[in-house]
């Protein structure tokens, strides 16, 4: 997953010096290639899990004065190179050394003679061979199974992401031989010859291809102003339960919402088909999906993928009983991709601006047009808090790692915070614009970067288009302050007291952060008057909020919508300054919620019983709806403290409060359906219980949830006299399996193991190969027509003679006539 990632991390700190360090003398200008447009050949060799590609690339040198005297192509070192031409000229496929490069990335030198002038062209091609023998989150090739996404720099790419060139994105022409099993999909219009299927992109991408066993997609037809249709077609796997059509078409009816939202922005759509394709695939991090789950700053286990007119999302998604906010947020976003990037290629400095916060910012306004104020505050209020942990991070842990942010101009996806820092931080900065400029006048802004006549957006024409000639001084401060200076405001007000000069309270400021901020405070008098008024806080700097009433002021709170990407919201417990509350102390709803959580999961102290922690925790939770009613996260732990402590009505309530969100977010969904599948099961309901405990599993929130549903799942099948044991046929296939297993042996494994989808656990056997094991099929569900989730109890005996027990999950894939294991998941052993 992170191959290209170490690579491009070797490079920052010199980067970083070169940005950052003043120059007095004009730079020298150096020869830079821009592709034209690429042509990618693949056969793939699934039984092998190799593929043979060709890539051609159209190249110019962009340079306005300097000749390109070499070409420098970069590629992943799953990939064994055996030829590599430049204008039908051989070179050398040895790769170039380079001095702290990583072991995942090789990169290829041409010598050009004579060297190419600005704006000359040239004509490189690659033969290579891909072999992974281990599958990563962005690159596989297993029968039947294959993905092959851009990050896996899986074909030749010039750019580094931190380069102020931006992606290497052009219309491509992708052609893939008709694979042995299974269905090849990609972006582009898609067109089948005998023997092949060709993908034709009109818009800037980067090839990618998904191979599944797809059956008869849920389609869906959206009219365009231009009278031109476009058909939206959600495709996933053959043999699927009936109930996943009803999801797919909820799927679909958002997909043309999201697009209709965007045609009325940017008109009407450059693509005639969309796509939504799901894969089986899992990963346990993808650093591009962050979200807020209880008090970990956790990240989306589904393998997500978006592209022009396609998107890629985990197959559970048409398992859950709705879909959920992070779905809908993380598809709206994408989809802006198609126009954001395929119909405008984005370029220069900043381009991480356009790309990811951006259609962030527009993300919100599309929860808030389509979901209410409610979800729109939700959605907010979650950026605020993300942004907030990981500040939070950085203050608590110095470190080039995790202790510092970028300047956003400067941001690129080489550093590991930048899908947690720029989409959120990004998100809030924009609204902050909006509320500086008018909608109106930012989203002319926005229209114009796509309708851009040369058909490239950068950032330096999104700033001037708002800044104008001559420039407004406060929003080119503006632009300086929030996305070319590195601006980290931290808040606190006074206890509000009498004035002495005239009628009415004051309130100290005081930034403790840096950053100009102009900032709403809310005053609340003791007959229930909310007064507003708006204080200019310069950055390091003082100032005084009046409120010119004769009532008593009984709590004030500057910034109540948290607008500005601010240091903290209530991480700190150490500090006597909450939240930006007065005071006596008023604690922010999520700070509550955090030492809720912290008092659930501490030791009980001396003498405490665990119905007075619980008592404890449920005070704190209560404090925080006070806060925020609506507060999704604050409900469902309430409701699982009601539980524990015997109050089903109450906890009932709690989870019918969630449910009837018009947007629900998905962990604290399923922490509802979790806590709705307890309280069923005490009361009897055990068919009720089994469809929330299988429903909370199929949100995957995360390793600890699933194996509670998975639990639950299973006591309420048996209770209900409803399980489901492996078959005979799989009842023998197990029986194989531990026979290979005990055997130990590379050869032997991979009889029933997929080797590149298990080869951490085949290593581990083979390394240390037990002295006994023993599977027992507890549970068989069907996931679609090639694949059969186990439930399962191990035995195992060790080569030290421990005896071990556990349960886990053995995911098998149809291969041919046989059944394999393509994942092994939630496997807890302890001693017997």
């Amino acid at each position: 997953m992170h191959q290209v990632q170490r690579f491009f991390r070797h490079w920052l700190l010199w980067t970083m010096c070169l940005w950052l360090t003043p120059v007095d003398v004009p730079a020298q200008e150096f020869a830079d290639f821009g592709l034209v447009r690429s042509t990618i050949s693949v056969t793939l060799r699934p039984a092998e899990y190799s593929a043979d590609v060709t890539a051609t690339l159209e190249l110019t040198n962009i340079a306005r004065q300097a000749e390109a005297r070499t070409l420098t192509l970069r590629l992943t070192k799953a990939a064994k190179v055996t030829a590599f031409t430049v204008n039908e000229r051989a070179f050398s496929t040895d790769e170039k050394k380079q001095p702290g490069g990583d072991a995942a990335i090789a990169t290829y030198v041409a010598e050009l003679s004579p060297p190419l002038a600005p704006g000359g062209k040239v004509t490189a091609r690659l033969a290579y061979t891909l072999t992974y023998r281990e599958s990563t989150s962005y690159a596989a090739i297993t029968p039947g199974d294959t993905l092959l996404l851009p990050e896996s720099g899986w074909t030749p790419f010039i750019h580094l992401p931190q380069s102020s060139h931006g992606p290497d994105t052009v219309p491509y022409v992708l052609t893939v031989a008709r694979p042995p099993d299974g269905e090849v999909w990609s972006s582009g219009t898609r067109r089948e010859t005998d023997d092949a299927i060709v993908f034709t992109s009109d818009l800037a991408g980067e090839p990618w291809l998904v191979v599944q066993p797809f059956g008869p997609p849920v389609s869906r037809r959206v009219a365009a102003d231009n009278g031109e249709s476009v058909m939206i077609h959600v495709r996933s796997a053959q043999g699927l339960p009936a109930e996943t059509q009803r999801q797919a078409q909820r799927l679909a009816e958002e997909v043309e919402r999201i697009l209709a939202f965007y045609q009325k922005l940017w008109g009407a759509a450059p693509v005639r088909e969309f796509h939504l394709l799901t894969t089986p695939r899992r990963v346990v991090a993808d650093r591009r999906s962050p979200e807020l789950r209880g008090r970990d700053f956790d990240t989306d286990r589904a393998i997500r993928y978006a592209a022009p007119g396609a998107v890629l999302i985990e197959a559970a998604a048409l398992r859950r009983p709705t879909l959920d906010a992070e779905m809908v947020e993380w598809l709206t976003a994408s989809l802006a991709q198609t126009w954001l990037g395929g119909k405008v290629r984005l370029r220069g400095r900043g381009w991480g601006i356009l790309a990811d916060a951006l259609p962030a910012y527009l993300t919100g306004r599309y929860i808030e047009q389509h979901y209410g104020p409610a979800a729109g505050r939700d959605f907010w209020l979650r950026r605020s808090f993300a942004y907030g942990r990981l500040a939070a991070i950085r203050v608590s842990q110095q470190g080039f790692e995790r202790g510092i942010d970028l300047i956003p101009v400067l941001q690129h996806p080489a550093f590991p915070d930048y899908y947690a820092s720029m989409p959120n931080r990004g998100a809030l900065v924009f609204r902050l614009l909006e509320r500086l400029v008018g909608r109106d006048t930012l989203l002319t802004a926005i229209r114009e970067t796509v309708a851009d006549p040369g058909g490239t957006a950068t950032y330096e024409a999104f700033r001037n288009r708002l800044v104008g000639t001559p420039p407004d001084e406060r929003r080119a401060n503006f632009f300086r302050q929030w996305f070319e200076e590195l601006s980290e405001p931290d808040f606190v007000i006074g206890v509000p007291v009498r004035r002495e000069d005239g009628p009415g309270w004051t309130c100290a400021l005081r930034n403790l952060g840096t950053g100009d901020a102009s900032l709403p405070v809310v005053a609340i008098t003791d007959k229930g008057e909310r007064l507003t008024t708006t204080v200019e806080l310069p950055s390091k700097g003082y100032a005084t909020a009046v409120f010119e009433t004769p009532a008593a002021i009984t709590s004030v709170e500057l910034d109540p919508e948290k607008l500005y990407p601010q240091v903290r919201f209530g991480y700190d417990r150490n500090s006597r300054q909450f939240d930006n509350d007065a005071r006596p102390e008023r604690r922010y709803a999520f700070g509550l919620l955090l030492d809720a959580e912290a008092t659930l999961t501490r030791r009980l102290k001396a003498g405490e019983t665990e119905a007075q922690r619980q008592a404890e925790a449920e005070g704190l939770l209560r404090e925080a709806l006070a806060r925020e009613p609506d507060f999704a996260l604050a409900l469902a732990y309430l409701s699982r403290t009601l539980a524990a402590q015997g109050k089903p009505d109450a906890a009932a309530e709690q989870v019918a409060a969630i449910r009837r969100a018009a947007l629900p977010s998905r962990y604290p969904l399923a922490l509802a359906l979790l806590t709705e599948a307890d309280l069923a099961m005490a009361r009897q309901a055990y068919e009720q219980a089994r469809a929330a405990y299988k429903a909370a599993f199929e949100m995957e929130s995360g390793p600890a949830l699933d194996e509670q549903a998975r639990r639950g799942l299973l006591a309420s099948e048996t209770a209900a006299g409803q399980a489901s044991p492996p078959d005979e046929e799989l009842r023998a296939f197990l029986a194989t399996m531990d026979k290979a297993i005990r055997t130990g042996t590379s050869k032997a494994l991979e009889t029933c193991f997929i080797r590149p989808d298990t080869s951490r656990f085949v290593l581990g056997i083979v390394v240390s190969k037990p002295d006994a094991w023993t599977t027992q099929g507890l549970r068989m569900e069907r996931l679609d027509a090639r694949r059969v989730l186990l439930d399962v109890r191990v035995v195992v005996v060790s080569a030290t003679k421990e005896e071990q027990t556990g349960t886990g999950l053995i995911f098998l894939r149809r291969v041919g006539q046989s059944w394999m294991v393509e994942r092994l998941d939630q496997f807890v052993l302890a001693k017997r």
